[in-house]
């Protein structure tokens, strides 16, 4: 089970067990999103707008694969899970995504398998991946996770990306 704090929301709570995300007020707990069939809620983060992102993980393959699905109130508005060449976003494995929106709407995303932070835009598409090795150096990331995530979205959004 995972609590969490959405402004615009209030307290939530993720609950593997029973594959749903409530909203938590004063003492009532409101059901707000049922996960899909094989797909199981972790963790949580609101946007400004007041969209919910919501980790999502399943074990299908004898490998866990990830996704995230943005609501708005109890409606599914988006799945992110695949680039535009149908390649996975995210890797599989057993760790966990942690999710923020910088300034820009733009997703941060910590993808704790593989060690990187993925920055997706608003439409879901990969704007780029950080691993923490500038070109051609050889060294090993952890992406900064939970307590600092508010650091790795500050850095994120002072940086300047060029895509062609």
């Amino acid at each position: 089970m995972v609590t969490s704090y959405l402004p615009k929301i209030g307290r939530s709570v993720s609950d593997s067990n029973s594959k749903t995300v409530s909203i938590v007020k004063r003492l009532n707990s409101e059901t707000l999103i049922d996960a899909p069939d094989y797909w199981t809620p972790w963790g949580l983060c609101c946007t400004r707008s007041g969209d919910i992102f919501v980790h999502m993980m399943s074990f299908p393959l004898r490998e866990y694969m990830h996704k995230i699905a943005r609501y708005q109130g109890e409606s599914l508005k988006q799945e992110i899970d695949n680039d535009e060449y149908d390649n996975p976003i995210f890797k599989t494995g057993f760790g966990l995504l942690y999710m923020s929106e910088n300034n820009n709407g733009d997703i941060c995303v910590s993808d704790t398998s593989a060690n990187i932070v993925i920055v997706l835009d608003k439409a879901g598409r990969v704007r780029l991946r950080y691993d923490g090795r500038p070109a051609r150096r050889m060294t090993y990331f952890v992406p900064v996770v939970s307590l600092y995530m508010r650091l790795v979205r500050s850095l994120l959004q002072t940086m300047t990306v060029y895509t062609y």
